[in-house]
């Protein structure tokens, strides 16, 4: 590994973080989405509207950095399959807000289950480094969305 540089990433960690990020995004669609009729990226709006209670098109676009109008086609073929309502804000008429359905949160939980197995074994070969890892994790989550307000939601 190369030296980390004086208030920077190295080259190497950007490259890990990226790789280790798609690496796990491949094994979700594969072991996982592919069977539920699910692309990855409606997995990730169900994930944002579960995960932020005020969630609309506005807020998973910032969370995720999509485009709008991909957002507005994922929302709308989440709509059809009956995983996802929306409804109008009633103070303020363009604002839509984003829920789950019955359905959607059953869903989510069996996606949820799943990709906790798969990914368990992965997780498990750093036996005691794993709480730590999780801390540095978490701690890194919190750094970058301190810096990047934009995408925070």
């Amino acid at each position: 590994m190369t030296d980390i540089p004086p208030g920077g990433f190295s080259a190497t960690e950007v490259f890990l973080l990226h790789e280790i990020a798609t690496l796990f995004d491949h094994r979700a669609r594969v072991l996982v989405l592919d069977s539920h009729d699910l692309t990855y990226t409606e997995f990730l709006v169900l994930v944002g509207v579960r995960e932020r209670p005020e969630a609309s098109h506005t807020v998973i676009t910032q969370i995720f950095g999509f485009s709008a109008s991909a957002v507005s086609q994922k929302v709308s073929s989440l709509l059809r399959k009956g995983l996802l309502t929306q409804q109008r804000d009633a103070h303020n008429r363009r604002m839509v807000h984003l829920q789950l359905t019955d359905a959607g949160r059953t869903l989510l939980d069996e996606v949820y289950d799943k990709l906790a197995a798969g990914s368990s074994a992965v997780f498990d070969t750093l036996g005691e480094r794993r709480a730590e890892f999780r801390a540095a994790l978490i701690d890194l989550a919190a750094v970058l969305r301190a810096k990047t307000p934009e995408l925070a939601g």
